[in-house]
């Protein structure tokens, strides 16, 4: 405590923990307490764990081991929660009710009305854009493109055949004007589409047809020839913030995490890095956090693998796991109607339960 107010200042701003943030500022002397207090309150609200989720007809925000009601629907349950940006975030019933909401304030900003079940919604990762796809019946699966402006949105709509049995996953391109359209199942990507867009003298955008994008085909050279060729792929599919692209594929008996590129429509492989070996597993999910890759394995199981070495961080009976989330040094889960995170020490591995919602939520998002 012989250090002055100042570093202390600036040591406890670096502590992502809450509990250790917390247990380090109350063994401070009353004097140094009042210093950094103003410092010390407004990082604790930073690093607080915030996740936005929906139950049935009910809209939630839990902020550390206790949550507020954002919104009780009387007539319709709520279907999606999205992040717009930092200072919004987005719910939608299953009448196609979107509504923004002020992410600090909590409170009600705007709505518009989709008048018909929403089927996916993506919204662009810096601009006032969003995609919604959409059942129209007798038709087929309709994608409506919204730009967001202070003096109305600017709309455009592209049909396509409907496959009830096939998934899509909407991404934005951070950088380069067209959305990718990800068609799955169980986890596998069978095809993705590129929409195109263009801004025109008027102010207004112009889409061009869909594009099927191709994927590589890619082999490894290496003694074990049957081995190395990866000829099927897997979400997650990421966007990374240098503009490549990145999923799992997965070969005769590795997954591996692809990064890509693309030109004239097609794919082409940058890097590819080994995983796992697989067998009968299956991975659901990864975060990477610096060189290290943490993964999901048949939906119960949380892997940590550092280089060659590998290990079980953590894993339960069987219990559904759901969207590994890295976040303030902690890695956060869903696990049955349970939130946890998993603080990454670099000493030791310390799981918390953050909060028991009762029910397994509609969706949920982390702020």
């Amino acid at each position: 405590m012989e250090l002055p107010c100042e570093i202390w200042e600036k040591i406890i701003v670096q502590i992502k923990d809450c509990k250790q943030c917390i247990k380090l500022f109350n063994s401070f002397p009353r004097i140094m307490q009042d210093y950094i207090r103003g410092t010390f309150d407004e990082h604790l609200e930073s690093i607080q764990t915030k996740i936005l989720y929906c139950v049935e007809n009910c809209l939630f925000l839990a902020i550390g081991n206790k949550r507020i009601i954002i919104k009780i629907n009387d007539d319709t349950e709520f279907q999606f929660v999205r992040i717009m940006n930092n200072d919004c975030f987005v719910s939608v019933d299953k009448k196609g009710k979107i509504i923004f909401w002020d992410s600090k304030k909590h409170k009600y900003i705007d709505y518009f009305d989709i008048e018909n079940e929403i089927q996916n919604i993506e919204f662009h990762p810096t601009e006032s854009r969003m995609v919604v796809s959409l059942i129209r019946e007798n038709f087929g699966l309709e994608f409506q493109s919204l730009f967001l402006k202070k003096d109305g949105i600017d709309f455009n709509q592209t049909l396509i055949a409907y496959e009830p049995e096939f998934l899509i996953k909407i991404v934005y391109h951070p950088t380069l004007p067209y959305v990718l359209l990800i068609r799955h199942k169980n986890y596998q990507i069978y095809s993705i589409y590129l929409w195109k867009y263009n801004e025109t003298s008027s102010d207004e955008f112009e889409y061009s047809a869909f594009e099927r994008v191709e994927f590589p085909f890619i082999m490894n050279f290496g003694i074990e020839y049957l081995e190395n060729f990866i000829y099927i792929y897997y979400l997650p599919f990421r966007i990374l913030e240098d503009g490549d692209f990145e999923c799992l594929g997965k070969g005769m008996s590795y997954y591996y995490i692809l990064k890509m590129g693309i030109s004239n429509n097609t794919f082409y492989m940058k890097e590819n890095e080994k995983i796992l070996y697989y067998g009968r597993r299956q991975i659901f999910d990864y975060v990477r956090v610096n060189h290290k890759i943490f993964f999901l394995v048949d939906g119960y199981k949380i892997i940590e693998q550092n280089g060659i070495d590998s290990r079980i961080l953590y894993e339960n009976n069987g219990e559904a796991i759901l969207q590994l989330t890295y976040k303030n040094d902690s890695i956060i889960f869903l696990e049955n109607h349970i939130f946890k995170k998993i603080y990454l020490d670099i000493f030791k591995i310390d799981i918390e339960e953050i909060i028991d919602i009762q029910k397994a939520p509609s969706d949920f998002c982390v702020l």
